[in-house]
């Protein structure tokens, strides 16, 4: 079955993360659109089955099975909510919004229209980051992101950056999260550090990001009875199990796409197009996007978190 699928956003990210693997997806005919007419040009040319959009309401007209939403977070609901109105399938690059009663709107659209909308937490979708969440026995987790020297306004880091390191600890935990709190500090009117402790059942995660380290690194570590496994950068696998140590990698012809969840996020979402599942689950995604938007809204540095998603959303 050939499938139609659009391509919305040329960007950078796009165009080195996302258009080198769709160019290798068989049984797909491509539509694509950007404001840049030469980029459009360009990129159209190299996968020899897609066809340029002269603009966007040129592509909602179109018989589209799926679209990929790649632009600025702010063009996000307008985008999003035009395709999920004609019954489309969406994917589209985290946040879904920067806030969460908009991003609820169009996973609340999505239900009603009985299609998916799939948010682009690549992180997920990484090999190793796939095995840490099946150690058995996990009792706590740590994720972080730091970066050697670069502040920013607290809702811009929040939702674009530390995202991601909450929605990997949420997605290693094999719990309903219970109880949660939060503390940032800044440097100014820019934020600096941030840290969320998160407490299920069994276990607990501390999730956090230092903007000014020294270091640009992301570690993800997973500690069980059974070991304690350290990831640096989503490729270099430590486990530590008694006194032994245990180094993991890649072999030489694993891609850098497909290290860092890429390739295989690429093509999960065209076979949820088919099979109309949801790799990323709206509920996942919503708690992902409460817990920045908790963040980023609190009148005070430091907080507790409330877990609870509306009725509708709760598994």
């Amino acid at each position: 079955m050939m499938l139609n699928i659009g391509v919305i956003g040329l960007g950078n990210i796009a165009r080195k993360a996302y258009l080198p693997i769709m160019r290798t997806i068989k049984n797909v005919k491509w539509y694509a659109y950007s404001r840049n007419k030469e980029i459009l040009k360009e990129e159209t040319s190299l996968f020899g089955s897609a066809t340029p959009c002269n603009s966007l309401e040129e592509m909602l007209q179109l018989p589209l099975d799926g679209v990929f939403i790649h632009v600025a977070t702010p063009a996000h609901y307008t985008l999003v909510s035009a395709f999920l109105n004609k019954g489309i399938p969406v994917y589209v690059d985290k946040p879904v919004v920067d806030n969460f009663e908009d991003t609820l709107e169009l996973y609340t659209l999505a239900n009603e229209k009985e299609t998916v909308l799939m948010a682009g937490f690549n992180r997920r979708f990484t090999p190793k980051v796939q095995e840490l969440k099946q150690v058995p026995q996990k009792n706590k987790i740590v994720v972080e992101k730091n970066y050697i020297d670069q502040g920013g306004q607290l809702r811009d880091v929040i939702f674009d950056t530390f995202i991601h390191p909450i929605d990997t600890a949420l997605y290693l935990l094999d719990g309903k999260p219970q109880k949660g709190s939060f503390y940032y500090k800044k440097r100014g009117k820019k934020i600096e550090q941030c840290e969320v402790y998160i407490e299920t059942k069994h276990q607990t995660a501390v999730v956090g990001i230092n903007l000014a380290s020294g270091a640009n690194r992301e570690i993800i570590e997973v500690q069980s009875t059974g070991g304690t496994y350290h990831l640096e950068n989503l490729t270099d696998l430590t486990i530590y199990q008694g006194d032994d140590i245990i180094k993991e990698g890649f072999d030489e012809w694993a891609t850098p796409l497909y290290k860092r969840g890429f390739e295989t996020i690429v093509k999960e979402f065209v076979t949820a197009i088919e099979t109309k599942e949801n790799p990323v689950s709206a509920s996942s995604s919503l708690l992902t996007h409460l817990i920045c938007d908790r963040i980023s809204t609190a009148k005070a540095p430091e907080g507790f978190i409330n877990f609870t998603l509306p009725k509708a959303f709760r598994k």
